[in-house]
């Protein structure tokens, strides 16, 4: 029995190699105006997770530090109470979004509750199981405002996802071809034939073949994995070409000086939780136009096992939590 004003979250008391999430009992988060209480009923993984937990690559960017460190940031979950000044919203409405990626977010989504924003949250796809939408969460609005915001796609543009079967990948490459792009999508070879079933126009094996070697220029490489980096890839760049990363790596820095006196373009994307962002991810997701990719899933208790997996493995898609 837990009272009222608490709940169980999974947490990190101390931050070491390898550190094991323990389940506590917290405080219930307060609902503020024009915030929502959201009953989590599903979660998932991203790679922000493994830095929080080891507080290694800007980890202190992504989420306080004061121990013990709630975790998780992706949900899917039913409106237990709104706060003053909501609208659009009524309780038992099931809904998705994430946390914030931020230094000042003390929540975390492997919690039974979150307090957010109605402004940072969607409707969920009814068409959706609470694990599909929660995988949906962070991996769709990066995405998303990686080729609309940071890339300005267009229809006919030749597009290159690098680390395309990861949660985000896999969910640009099929943005991509929604958009009307060209797609060029590189993964392992193991992965290859799951891009082909997402609409890839052209697969590549990235330890077989670098950017470097793959014919022609792109107008947008989406470095998902960050790690090919503005200076190896601008010559694959068309004209005004733009480069995306996820990660603010030295990488990224030292190509982001570098495009300051280039005509390409070196860009950062940060995913942010809001109806603008989530709201056409869920119509294409309603359109059949959207799949989200979850291989596999692991329930409430079993935390740690998903947070070793994640560390362990190259998932294809996401890595889900159902409550």
């Amino acid at each position: 029995q837990i009272g009222v004003s608490a709940m169980k979250a999974w947490v990190i008391e101390s931050r070491q190699p390898g550190a094991t999430p323990k389940l506590l009992e917290v405080e219930k988060p307060p609902v503020k105006a024009g915030s929502l209480l959201v009953e989590v009923k599903a979660s998932s993984l991203n790679p922000a997770d493994l830095k929080v937990i080891s507080g290694k690559d800007g980890a202190s960017f992504l989420h306080d530090s004061k121990f013990p460190i709630r975790l998780g940031f992706d949900f899917a979950g039913v409106v237990a109470q709104a706060g003053p000044g909501v609208s659009g919203f009524t309780v038992g409405q099931e809904v998705s979004g994430f946390l914030p990626y931020s230094g000042s977010t003390q929540q975390g989504a492997f919690s039974q509750y979150v307090a957010v924003p109605s402004a940072e949250l969607a409707r969920k796809p009814s068409t959706l199981t609470f694990a599909q939408a929660a995988s949906l969460s962070t991996a769709g609005c990066a995405a998303l405002q990686g080729l609309r915001d940071k890339g300005k796609i267009k229809s006919g543009q030749k597009v290159f996802v690098n680390g395309a079967s990861g949660g985000v990948g896999s969910l640009a490459v099929q943005m991509a071809k929604n958009f009307g792009a060209e797609v060029w999508a590189a993964a392992s070879a193991k992965n290859l034939d799951f891009l082909k079933t997402l609409g890839a126009d052209h697969l590549v094996d990235y330890h077989s073949t670098p950017i470097g070697q793959v014919p022609g220029t792109f107008d947008i490489i989406f470095d998902v994995a960050s790690n090919a980096g503005f200076a190896h890839c601008s010559k694959k760049l068309a004209p005004r070409g733009i480069y995306m990363a996820l990660l603010p790596t030295p990488l990224f820095i030292t190509g982001f000086l570098r495009s300051l006196f280039s005509s390409k373009a070196c860009r950062f994307v940060i995913a942010k939780s809001t109806i603008g962002n989530l709201g056409p991810i869920a119509q294409w997701v309603e359109e059949g136009k959207l799949k989200p990719c979850v291989e596999s899933s692991f329930t409430f208790e079993e935390v740690p096992r998903a947070v070793e997996s994640l560390r362990t493995q190259s998932p294809r898609g996401k890595i889900a939590i159902t409550f």
